[in-house]
Order: structure tokens, then sequence, then C-alpha cells
């Protein structure tokens, strides 16, 4: 996957100037971004807030650092670099309708995601996302990492930074464009996110080792094949039973036989007989 990258002076100036406007959702108008494709971001920060209607979210903006390159048998002539990244306008016209700039370079774009904390599917998401993006007990030191209020700035501050709450992996951020409905016009909407670079924290490792701790000793003695253990298991329990089957059909025999008979034929024992 190629991609284009800002200097690191421009993106630094590009963040400056975010940082120093406030937090809120949605972006611009209904929008969550100015641009829809795939592109490489940094978090920067978030919050928890209330959405116009009073429901409770979690907010967290971030800066696109890298726009993902088609490659190049996906590239067109209206678009030969191959930007993976539709971009707008930030002003708009007399209508109030943002000019489609088309495929280009959205690098120093910023973008607010929100998640509700509302009852059912929307919650799970949202947690979902929160854990996948770093918002972990083990990530630092002081980030509660199950308490909401790691998400309530300090007084006088409008935000929590992204290192704070563990929100430092590179991520891939995917918008979509979704169509206009009868209740909400057509809009740039945040589709989901995937860990690009993950740095895992030491006492990540160390509640790692405390799960696995019986595998990693067992290691020790030889090589790990859990597949193999469950065959012996198998193998083992359908042996034992046919051995029992077998002493049981003798002793049954041995105790009804008359005095001076003919002794009984073997009793024949097959797979089906055996309990397994």
């Amino acid at each position: 996957m190629n991609v284009n990258t800002v200097t690191s002076l421009n993106l630094s100036e590009r963040i400056e100037n975010i940082l120093r406007q406030p937090l809120v959702h949605p972006a611009y108008d209904i929008h969550e971004a100015l641009f829809h494709g795939n592109v490489r971001a940094k978090l920067l920060r978030a919050k928890l807030t209330k959405s116009g209607n009073g429901t409770d979210q979690i907010i967290i903006e971030g800066v696109v650092t890298s726009t993902v390159v088609l490659p190049p048998t996906k590239r067109t002539d209206t678009n030969p670099e191959g930007w993976d990244a539709i971009a707008f306008g930030e002003s708009t016209d007399a209508e109030g309708m943002r000019p489609m700039l088309g495929p280009t370079d959205v690098a120093g774009y910023r973008f607010v995601y929100a998640g509700a904390l509302s009852e059912g599917i929307g919650a799970e998401m949202l947690v979902n996302n929160l854990r996948l993006l770093g918002w972990k007990p083990e990530r630092v030191k002081g980030l509660t990492g199950t308490s909401l209020t790691d998400f309530i700035p300090e007084d006088g501050a409008d935000y929590v930074s992204a290192e704070a709450l563990g929100m430092t992996d590179e991520v891939l951020v995917v918008v979509q464009l979704k169509e206009a409905t009868e209740n909400f016009g057509a809009r740039l909407q945040i589709k989901g996110f995937k860990l690009v670079d993950v740095r895992v924290a030491k006492k990540e490792a160390v509640t790692l080792d405390s799960r696995f701790s019986d595998l990693l000793n067992r290691s020790l003695h030889g090589r790990l094949d859990s597949r193999k253990d469950k065959e012996r298991e198998q193998a083992a329990a359908k042996s034992g039973g046919r051995g029992k089957a077998a002493s049981g059909g003798a002793g049954a025999a041995g105790a009804t036989k008359p005095v001076l008979a003919a002794p009984a034929p073997a009793t024949e024992v097959s797979d089906d007989d055996v309990p397994f």
C-alpha cells in the first residue's frame, strides 16, 4: 500500500492550527471530514461531551498524515497520481454546497469521529473502537482504562490528549460518502479504523505474561502442539474403553457359565460398542 506523506514541519504546523480550534462534532456542518477514501492518520485529542440532542457521546479528532495511493492498474487519466481520496472545498457556495475538488492528496486534513453512549449496539461499537485505538489500563500511567472519567478534560481544558488516553498508534481511517435519506442529507462519515503501526507497552506485555504463563513454561520442555495432545487423549480414551468392554465381557461369561460346560465363544467388541 503506497502513501503520500506531508513533511513533518508542515504537519506540525497543521496540527497546531487544529488544536487552536474548539473540539466539536460534526467538524463541518453535518460532515465528519471534508474527504472520503482511505488515509493514514494520527489521533490528536478526545473528550466526553453531549450531542445537539443531548445524547452522551465521545468524540475523537485526528489528522491525516498520509494519503493512500492506488496501484498503477487502478489509476486513470483523471487521477494519474492515484490518490485514494476525494476532497471537498472548505467554503460553501450560495446554495450551501461544498465544491468537489476530486481525487487529491488530503494529508493534513482533519476529521472528527463521534460514538454515542446509548443502550444497544451503538455503545458497543464505540467501546470496541476505543479499545482498538488504544484506550486500555496498561497503556498509560494514571489511565483507568475502565472509567469514562478518562475522557473528562482537566479544569480549563477543552480536551484530553490522545497520548494521555493511550491512543498513540497510527491508524488507517476509512471515510465514506453516505447517500441522502429522508431524514438526513448526504454526508461524509467515518466508516471504520484499522491499526497500522502498533507499539505495545511494557505493562501490556506483563499482562500477557500472566495470561499465557502456563503456555510459556510448557514451551521450555518441547514444541507445543495442542492438536497432537488432543489426538493422544482421544486415542487413550478409545483404547481404555475397549479394554474395559473386553474385561467386562469375560467376567460376565465366567459368572453365568455352568460347571464343565464348553467354553463360551470369545466376545467381539466393535468400535460401535466403545463409549466415546
